[in-house]
């Protein structure tokens, strides 16, 4: 029986800039009218002092998103919008390629890693190389991949210990000891009991709070994770109000023998008690771009933040970009304020953020990339030495 013909690609490869108003593609159409209703030409803006928000009627044909309400603001701003517009353009051009319709090889991820195979997590290319990821010809290709791969990449290098980031440059004598703590864990080996049966340890536990497009991630895509560390089983908590995607239910679920992984859509504070007790050696907790110090935002983050802390075990925060980060660490700093707690990583820009820039729907001038930036604080822990 011959093969059933492929549908036809909605774009081409060599086609792939639209304007967004204008795109073959329904869904594109949608953002433009999305950013049409929500952002604001920022001319306009500027010159009322910030009191007006005029809908940006006028697409830019550099970058093809709604930009200004004119024309003639467009050309007035021609030097401030240069700085954003390749940015918006690759977006553009990213969102049309996503959406053709065309097969992605890249998305093919290798399996474990062997035990005697090195990573080298100096950058996205030398990991790539080393774990033998396939088809990533191109620039585009790379940031579609990132998009996804940031999460459990981010985790990985900071667990590693090929880790890119070094005590005393990168990680504080605090952030240096707690993750020896958890490298001990990871390089402990199965246990042979004396029936000769292989006898899994207890799963290194992590907390990701406040999850939402986490949540999203094919387990695939975690996998990455346990296949860096093939002796070390991994349970998962994606915790938070989105944390459950829509027709899924809240609950455990297993992948693998080394990759376990439990969805819930509550506050952490509300299920610490069922989750206790929790041990520095093979607990942490992440926080993927929370935006805590956005306006609001501390009145839902505090509680966690808090409760975090007493644990004694590490914090991980990441942010979208050098405001936003900086945003984020001085309302972490108001909230442990009085708090006994110590730096782990002061912010520093992560190697393994996303390298596809995302665009703000509501304001065109923020663009960040998923996990750019990267610090890390813990509750003190004081040993006792006899």
């Amino acid at each position: 029986k011959d093969a059933e013909p492929s549908a036809p690609l909605l774009v081409q490869s060599d086609d792939l800039f639209h304007p967004l108003s204008q795109s073959p593609i329904p869904e594109v159409r949608e953002r433009a009218k999305l950013i049409k209703e929500h952002s604001h030409c920022p001319v306009c803006t500027a010159k009322s002092g910030g009191k007006e928000r005029v809908a940006p009627a006028f697409e830019c044909p550099d970058c093809g998103h709604p930009t200004h309400c004119s024309e003639e603001h467009w050309r007035e701003d021609q030097v401030d919008h240069a700085l954003l517009c390749p940015a918006l353009r690759r977006a553009n051009e990213d969102e049309h390629d996503l959406r053709s319709g065309r097969t992605f090889p890249e998305f093919d991820f290798p399996g474990p890693q062997h035990y005697d195979e090195a990573i080298n997590f100096a950058n996205w290319d030398t990991f790539f190389y080393t774990r033998r990821f396939q088809h990533l010809d191109s620039e585009r290709s790379a940031g579609h991949v990132t998009k996804l791969l940031t999460f459990p990449i981010t985790i990985a290098s900071l667990l590693h210990p090929a880790s890119p980031y070094r005590p005393g440059r990168d990680l504080t004598p605090a952030g240096t000891q707690a993750l020896a703590a958890i490298r001990s864990t990871l390089a402990q080996q199965n246990q042979i009991t004396s029936q000769d049966r292989l006898t899994r340890r207890e799963p290194v536990r992590i907390f990701i709070v406040g999850s939402r497009a986490e949540g999203y991630l094919p387990p695939s895509v975690w996998a990455q994770l346990s296949h860096l560390f093939p002796r070390t089983p991994f349970h998962l908590h994606l915790i938070g109000p989105q944390a459950v995607p829509p027709g899924q239910a809240p609950g455990r679920r297993t992948f693998s023998s080394g990759l376990s992984i439990t969805l819930t859509d509550k506050l952490l504070q509300e299920v610490t008690p069922h989750l206790t007790p929790f041990d520095p050696y093979r607990d942490l907790f992440f926080l993927f771009s929370p935006g805590i110090g956005y306006p609001g935002s501390r009145d839902v983050w505090e509680g966690a933040i808090r409760s975090m802390v007493d644990t004694k075990c590490p914090i991980f925060f990441t942010g979208y970009s050098p405001e936003d980060v900086e945003r984020d660490v001085q309302e972490v700093k108001d909230i442990i304020q009085g708090m006994d707690v110590e730096w782990l990583m002061h912010p520093t820009e992560s190697i393994f953020r996303c390298l596809k820039p995302d665009v703000n729907p509501t304001d065109l001038s923020e663009i960040g990339w998923d996990n750019w930036g990267l610090y890390g604080i813990r509750g003190r822990r004081f040993e006792v030495i006899e």
